[in-house]
This record gives structure tokens, C-alpha cells and sequence, in this order.
């Protein structure tokens, strides 16, 4: 699985004009699947879902989910905060609709990435987007959507268990 780099993804999830926002998700999107397509019995593309509205999100999921180099999604929130709405759920519901594993890379920011400070030590800079993303997962996890559905089953990427993707 192809994840893109932490600040790219930041950046592009922190644009705040919708169509440039589109346009650089689209952008990501068909370069990493050019990519991955190089071989695919190795490479496998985690596009990206505009975070400016469920539309927005699912016409792109449209546009990138059968491709053959897709492999899953690197989701955000569909509307652009850190906080799951229920309208999510219909987003979420496409993507494993489609058989397509859902996934976070380092964080759910959508905030512009700030300068690194290079004296500063990895673990203190990481530590607090790690803990961040893993309180915003389990919340996602465990947090009922508006039809009262949770998220009932766990598959890791390996997983052969029924209803896991392969």
C-alpha cells in the first residue's frame, strides 16, 4: 500500500478553497495510481477523498474506486473536521460497498503542516500526532452514526476472517 507522504496529505486536506482542493486530490490521485500501476503484484494505491462535503467525497470515489492499482482508501471526514458527522456514513458505506479497506495515515489534521523544527527531538513532534490519531480512530470506531450502525468488525490487512476484503 502506497501511503502519501504526512505533510502532502495535510496540505492537500487543509486547502480551503473547494477547487483547488478537488483539483489537488485529483491530482494526488492520478499520480499515485500511475504509480502503483508501474506493477501491481506489488504496489497497490491508498487514493485520497475530498474532505469538502459527502458529494464531493463519493463523486471521487466514483472516479478513482475501480481502478485496478486501488487497493483501499485514505479516508478524512468528509467535511473537513475532526469530528465524524453522520453523513460520513454514506461515504463510508460506498467505500465498503466496493470492497475497499479504509485507512488513516499519521492523522486526522486538516490543519496546514507547520515548519519542523530541527532540534527538536522525533519523538516529541510524532508522539502527539500518533496519540491524536489513534483517540480519533477509536472514536470513529465506537461511535454510532445516525441509522445507530457501528463498525462491527476489525480487519487488519492480512486477514482471510468472512467478511474481511482480500
Amino acid at each position: 500500500m502506497l501511503y502519501p507522504t504526512p505533510r502532502l496529505a495535510q496540505a492537500i486536506y487543509a486547502t480551503s478553497d473547494p477547487e483547488l482542493h478537488l483539483a489537488l486530490v485529483q491530482a494526488y490521485n492520478d499520480w499515485i495510481d500511475e504509480y502503483a500501476s508501474f506493477d501491481r503484484s506489488r504496489f497497490r494505491a491508498l487514493p485520497i477523498l475530498p474532505n469538502r462535503g459527502v458529494d464531493m467525497a463519493l463523486d471521487e470515489l466514483a472516479r478513482v474506486g475501480e481502478r485496478p492499482s486501488t487497493g483501499g482508501i485514505l479516508i478524512g471526514l468528509t467535511r473537513g473536521d475532526r469530528a465524524a458527522q453522520p453523513d460520513d456514513d454514506r461515504a463510508f458505506a460506498a467505500i465498503s460497498e466496493r470492497g475497499l479497506t479504509m485507512n488513516i495515515h499519521v492523522t486526522l489534521n486538516v490543519t496546514m503542516p507547520k515548519a519542523v523544527t530541527p532540534m527538536a527531538l522525533p519523538a516529541g513532534n510524532g508522539s502527539g500526532r500518533v496519540v491524536a490519531a489513534a483517540d480519533q480512530l477509536t472514536h470513529l470506531i465506537f461511535s454510532a452514526s445516525s441509522t445507530g450502525s457501528r463498525i462491527s468488525k476489525w480487519c487488519s490487512p492480512r486477514s482471510t476472517a468472512d467478511g474481511c476484503p482480500t
